[in-house]
């Protein structure tokens, strides 16, 4: 996939609606909060977390994406943001309240996706909040270097979680590229007890 091409396409968006639905299940919504942005790619939900005054670590394996997003930040909100440049397997992580992968899941190998969500899981902090995206087998981009899920997949890595929203969706839409695709996805926020 050209990601180049795919950020420039998005330049400008808003957050997605799903993000801002994740949001509004955080516990305390007005404290400030430790964010993680898995694939923050155009940056718009990492600008919108630091706008509302979160730390926010941001990473994405394009240094491109990094470069443009920080060359967009207001400068007072620089000192708390915290880009990444690494594939999300080779990166460390802290405990945060907020996690979100938007669209970004999908992309992680097969043989290494076990070994991160156990990673994710505990980067989760008590009553913290995951939310991410995972692609359904019958979704149109499904090479063998992406990682899909069945719905009991799913479930069960969300075992010691509580499911505040588990929905799948399948559709024929345009990408971000223009493309029309058939998407089969599941969007899924959880919290930690």
């Amino acid at each position: 996939m050209d990601f180049k091409a795919y950020h420039a396409a998005l330049k400008n968006r808003e957050p997605r609606p799903f993000f801002l639905e994740a949001l509004s299940y955080l516990h305390d919504a007005d404290a400030v909060k430790t964010a993680l942005d898995l694939g923050f790619g155009d940056g718009a939900e990492t600008r919108y977390l630091l706008a509302k005054g979160w730390q926010v670590t941001a990473i994405d394996r394009e240094a491109s994406a990094v470069k443009r997003l920080w060359a967009g930040l207001e400068p007072e909100w620089r000192s708390r943001f915290k880009p990444i440049v690494s594939s999300f397997e080779k990166a460390s992580y802290a405990e945060y309240d907020f996690i979100y992968a938007g669209l970004s899941l999908p992309y992680v190998a097969k043989a290494d996706f076990e070994a991160l969500w156990s990673r994710l899981s505990q980067a989760v902090k008590p009553k913290g909040t995951i939310a991410a995206h995972f692609f359904g087998q019958r979704n149109e981009l499904n090479h063998d270097f992406m990682t899909i899920h069945r719905e009991a997949e799913l479930k069960r890595l969300f075992q010691d979680f509580d499911l505040l929203v588990f929905r799948e969706l399948e559709e024929v839409a345009e990408s971000a590229l223009g493309q029309k695709r058939h998407w089969h996805y599941f969007e899924v926020i959880a919290s930690k007890p």
